[in-house]
């Protein structure tokens, strides 16, 4: 069991890595990807926001947002509210993107949910508390 879940593991880190083109004319990577998803969704539209959804630093994430800034996926404009937070918004270019990438993950999430609904609801309890005790067991060796 070890074996297949280091194998599906692995394969999920390789699809993570992966960039790719969703029709803004250059590659993407998913923490790029992740963050257009989370400004179009309207999840998270400032720095702080970004930072606190995804658990990383205003560094990293500044970097995520100069570089799609760069490539034209995004614009940021100061709040007129609250002077110093930075709004982000997504241009034209971004919400193409920010499209294809949510009718990906609806095909994804339609085969998996049409898959999960043949196994029966008391395997399918197991399985998540599987997945919840392993979340909890990663998590300790993540804190030291």
């Amino acid at each position: 069991m070890a074996i297949l879940f280091a194998k599906v593991h692995n394969k999920l880190n390789k699809l993570e890595k992966r960039a790719v083109d969703f029709g803004g004319g250059e590659k993407l990577h998913a923490s790029e990807l992740h963050a257009i998803d989370a400004i179009g969704n309207k999840s998270a539209n400032t720095v702080t926001g970004l930072c606190n959804l995804f658990g990383i630093t205003k560094g990293a994430v500044s970097q995520i947002i100069k570089k799609l800034e760069g490539k034209n996926y995004i614009s940021r404009e100061r709040n007129m509210v609250y002077g110093k937070e930075i709004d982000i918004t997504l241009t034209d270019k971004g919400r193409i993107v920010f499209e294809a990438h949510l009718a990906l993950h609806e095909e994804m999430d339609r085969e998996l949910l049409g898959f999960m609904k043949t196994i029966p609801e008391s395997q399918l309890a197991g399985f998540i508390e599987m997945l919840s005790k392993m979340e909890k067991y990663v998590d300790k060796f993540l804190a030291k």
